[in-house]
């Protein structure tokens, strides 16, 4: 059901995730990045345990923290890679967060992986092998909905990234 990579991936944000909910109820360290945006010590400390995790590989790398490494960008495989998506979340207290990480072979994706530590939900996808909920202990396929009445959708927002918009 998956590969070698998307196991090793699961494993490497579960890893980073055990970290991130050891600094949660701390007094961690908050810096404000050049955009204005925060980001703290469990953003970097999850980084760097990813990348660490990821080295074996030898592909490029493209890290919301660290910057990128895109020596392979136009012909080989790149990492894309999310830490700590929801920061003001995390700082929040709102359990809301996640580690991303994905993989593109000449920009086209090919795996993705998406942990959530507070819940120890795992989403996980690969090209040609469809996507899946990891969550107590049983793998769930995921399926794209069948609904086709706009007033039956149902529609999720983040409370922080909120666009008015984005409002019909």
């Amino acid at each position: 059901m998956m590969s070698k990579e998307v196991k090793d991936v699961i494993n490497i944000a579960k890893k980073a995730g055990e970290k991130i909910l050891e600094i949660y109820d701390t007094d961690y360290k908050k810096y404000e990045k050049r955009d204005k945006s925060p980001v703290t010590e469990a953003d970097l400390i999850s980084e760097k345990i990813i990348l660490q995790g990821l080295k074996k590989y030898n592909y490029g790398f493209l890290s919301e923290e660290k910057g990128d490494n895109l020596r392979n960008l136009n012909n080989g495989k790149n990492w894309v890679i999310d830490p700590l998506d929801g920061t003001l979340d995390f700082i929040q207290k709102t359990g809301e967060f996640s580690i991303m990480v994905g993989l593109v072979c000449r920009g086209e994706p090919i795996l993705g992986v998406v942990y959530q530590p507070t819940e120890d939900k795992v989403y996980f996808a690969e090209k040609g092998r469809g996507a899946y909920l990891a969550y107590k202990g049983a793998i769930r396929k995921l399926r794209v909905s069948q609904i086709s009445k706009m007033e039956e959708v149902r529609l999720l927002s983040s409370r922080n990234h909120f666009n008015p918009m984005e409002v019909c």
